[in-house]
């Protein structure tokens, strides 16, 4: 009875573990058959803390991009959007950091999100942390960079900024009596550049009649701190005949920029950055600058392929070509806007009338000067103090779009120009 015993209790075991086994690989197989993954996956994020410049001067502003993605089980890259960052920002003393420290932010479409830091008088150093935690994870991703913050050894620093795209997009499709023709084209074109210039001040003098100072600055170095261009070019094409003669091929041409350089830097540092200064209110109102170019080849390859045939048969296309251009392009980031009156400048009648009054020689009453309307200033509004104090920090932008689309056929180019300006007044 006994042993009968022993035996049932042995045979109920097995069946409860037959019974787990086999509930569950079942399962396992008929979900994989499904197309579903059984297996947990492992997620692997890495975030990125990048500041635009690591070390600035007292009163400089600069960005910090925060950039979070996770990696595919191939290694690729794949941005993380609409991630929860939070920051965490240590040794700041006097300066400022946008959104603050302690605030949770959100990555947008393509996994970034931005701050700003404006360095104070006493600030040295500051760390910037961030911290992102996956939802439903218990894993924290760290990333932490550091920025300098030099006292100010120069009377102006200047930072200017352009960028040109251009995208076209067309496509066609004929039928003819004796065949078809079908194709696509696409260009994506892409040029921008950041500089970092110190300024000193070499002299400055008063405009009277148009109630300014001018503040003349020599750059003392000029240095490129970002620069990209690239070219893609793809093209498709087919066609056939009524006869058996056709072809389709496929054409891409990529250029990559070579040997980046600066012309002609010993005459630009002779040069002057003028700023513009309003007597009233003491601010500065417009900068006068001709923009720094960079000068570049183009390394390019050019790969076709596809096939052509006849009523004799089909032949591959294969052509690669690779060439180094003899001849240079040159890109100089600068206003975009077109030029509009200059808000700072009033008509030269009343300029010159307020000018005599303040010397006291006003005008008599019966002598008019004339207004001479194709004399009128103008000036691109890029150039035009936008944001800032006007004494300490301040700068202006631009952006123009030409959208010369025509139906279904896309061809837009869109331009940006940005400066600002960091000045110490000292006494002249």
């Amino acid at each position: 009875m006994q042993n009968e015993s022993v035996m049932n209790t042995r045979n109920l075991i097995q069946t409860i573990i037959l019974l787990i086994s086999t509930s569950f690989l079942p399962l396992r197989e008929s979900r994989a058959q499904q197309g579903y993954i059984v297996e947990k996956i492992k997620h692997n994020y890495e975030i990125l803390v990048e500041p635009q410049r690591s070390e600035i001067y007292s009163g400089e502003q600069t960005s910090i991009t925060i950039d979070v993605h996770e990696f595919d089980t191939a290694g690729l890259k794949i941005q993380a959007f609409r991630a929860a960052v939070i920051i965490s920002i240590t040794g700041l003393v006097d300066g400022k950091v946008t959104p603050p420290s302690g605030s949770k932010i959100i990555t947008d479409l393509i996994g970034i999100a931005r701050l700003e830091y404006k360095a104070g008088d006493k600030d040295k150093e500051i760390s910037v942390m961030a911290t992102f935690i996956p939802e439903g994870s218990a894993i924290e991703y760290v990333d932490e960079a550091t920025i300098t913050v030099k006292p100010l050894e120069y009377e102006a620093t200047l930072t200017v900024d352009g960028s040109i795209t251009h995208t076209v997009r067309s496509s066609y499709s004929r039928k003819q009596s004796d065949g078809i023709e079908r194709g696509n084209y696409s260009l994506e074109e892409r040029s921008g550049a950041s500089f970092y210039v110190p300024l000193k001040l070499d002299n400055s003098g008063d405009m009277p009649m148009l109630n300014q100072r001018w503040e003349y600055y020599r750059p003392l170095d000029i240095n490129l701190t970002q620069f990209n261009a690239s070219y893609m070019m793809q093209g498709y094409e087919y066609a056939n005949s009524a006869g058996g003669f056709g072809h389709e091929a496929t054409t891409i041409r990529i250029k990559k920029l070579l040997n980046r350089h600066i012309p002609e830097k010993g005459y630009l540092l002779k040069s002057n950055i003028i700023l513009i200064i309003d007597k009233k209110t003491d601010k500065v109102v417009k900068i006068a600058t001709g923009g720094f170019p960079v000068e570049f080849y183009w390394d390019e390859t050019k790969k076709t392929t596809g096939r052509s045939w006849d009523p004799d048969g089909s032949r591959p296309i294969n052509d690669f070509e690779h060439k180094t251009d003899d001849m240079s392009e040159i890109f100089t980031p600068g206003p975009v806007e077109d030029p509009v009156p200059d808000p700072t400048i009033t008509s030269v009648s009343e300029s010159l009338k307020t000018y005599l009054k303040e010397l006291g020689t006003p005008l008599p009453a019966n002598v008019e000067i004339p207004e001479d309307d194709s004399q009128k200033a103008e000036i691109p509004p890029d150039l035009l103090v936008e944001f800032g104090d006007g004494r300490t920090f301040f700068g202006g932008k631009g952006n123009k779009k030409v959208d010369n689309s025509e139906g279904s056929d896309i061809n837009r180019k869109e331009m940006t120009f940005n400066w600002s300006v960091t000045r110490r007044k000292k006494p002249l």
